[in-house]
C-alpha cells in the first residue's frame, strides 16, 4: 500500500471483506491522512465506489480489494467499466482479487514461501502469454534484502 502513495499520496482503499488493517499500513509508513479508507457491506457497493472513486478522479490511486469474493459474471462486467473509468481520469485502478481474472492484462500472484516472498507474474497481449517469477528474500538480520530469483 505504501508503494501505491509514492507518486500520488492520495489513496482510496476499498475494503468489502474488512482486511485492511490501518494501524499495520502505518507502520509501513503509508500516510493515514490521505487515505480515504472504504467499508462497503457487499461486492456491489464495492464496485460501486470503485466506479465513483475512479470516475471522479479526487484520488490519484483507488485499490478494489476483494480478497474472499468470488469473482462472477458481476465482478467481470464491472471491469470494462472500471477501466474506462481510470483511462478517463488520472487515478491508477488496482485490483486485488483471490484468482487470474478474464481480460485482465497483468496478473501478479504473491506468497510467502521460506525464501522470502515469491511474486509470479503473468502478462497477457492478444493471444500471447509471458510468465516470470521473482523471490524477494526475507529481512536479513544484517540488514541487506533484495531479489534473490528472477526468471524472465
Amino acid at each position: 500500500a505504501k508503494a501505491a502513495q509514492m507518486y500520488d499520496p492520495s489513496l482510496a482503499w476499498i475494503d468489502p471483506a474488512g482486511s485492511f488493517f490501518p494501524p499495520g499500513a502505518a507502520r509501513l509508513g503509508m500516510d493515514l491522512a490521505r487515505l480515504l479508507w472504504v467499508r462497503p457491506r457487499d461486492v456491489g457497493e464495492a464496485l460501486w465506489a470503485a466506479h465513483v472513486l475512479l470516475a471522479g478522479g479526487a484520488f490519484g490511486r483507488v485499490v478494489l480489494d476483494l480478497p474472499g469474493a468470488h469473482v462472477d459474471r458481476r465482478v467481470e462486467r464491472a471491469l470494462l467499466r472500471l477501466q474506462r473509468d481510470a483511462e478517463g481520469s488520472a487515478a491508477s485502478g488496482f485490483l486485488l482479487a483471490p484468482e487470474a481474472l478474464p481480460g485482465v492484462a497483468l496478473t501478479l500472484f504473491c506468497h510467502e514461501d521460506p525464501a522470502g516472498l515469491r511474486i509470479a507474474w503473468q502478462l497477457r497481449r492478444g493471444a500471447g502469454r509471458r510468465r516470470g517469477e521473482l523471490v524477494v528474500a526475507a529481512p536479513d538480520p544484517a540488514g541487506s534484502n533484495g531479489p534473490v530469483a528472477a526468471t524472465p
